[in-house]
């Protein structure tokens, strides 16, 4: 028998669910660390407002 080298639906589909949940526990973190480089670079503009005129 020869061995099949293709996904098929069903296994994509799985893949695609396991990618997606993954992807859904990490995106608080990553925006959560986005939101807190925002704040970095809001405070360092203003401790510093004459150098961005």
């Amino acid at each position: 028998m020869k061995k099949l080298l293709a996904f098929s639906l069903i296994e994509f589909l799985i893949n695609l669910i396991i990618v997606s949940i993954i992807l859904a526990t990490l995106a608080p973190v990553i925006t959560k660390k986005l939101t807190k480089r925002q704040t970095v670079e809001v405070i360092n503009k203003t401790n510093h407002p004459a150098d961005y005129n």
